[in-house]
């Protein structure tokens, strides 16, 4: 069976996020739904100190186009995005902030 293309990979570099991250996602899957177009959502967690990585498990635990990275130590923006385009395997890449 051919795996299915993947089209777009968001990238969501992620700090202290713990309130949005659930509604990003759904958001996120609202708009690819309409669009038609197959997605997945690379979230790198810069180290965040609140509940994000728990959040974001739990995410990955229920839907099978999302990717978590898990920082060790605070690493900034900038190179959190490039962590996550080195794990991304869409056809085209969009980042965005949390």
């Amino acid at each position: 069976m051919k795996k299915e293309q993947i089209e777009y990979s968001v990238v969501v570099p992620v700090y202290n996020s713990e309130k949005t991250l659930e509604i990003l996602f759904q958001r996120l899957s609202e708009v690819f739904q309409k669009t038609g177009n197959t997605f997945e959502v690379v979230f790198v967690n810069d180290n965040s100190k609140d509940n994000s990585y728990n959040i974001l498990s739990a995410l990955h635990d229920r839907h099978h186009n999302i990717l978590v990275i898990d920082l060790f130590k605070n690493s900034g923006q900038q190179n959190a995005l490039m962590c996550g385009f080195k794990y991304c395997n869409g056809k085209y890449v969009v980042t965005i902030d949390d």
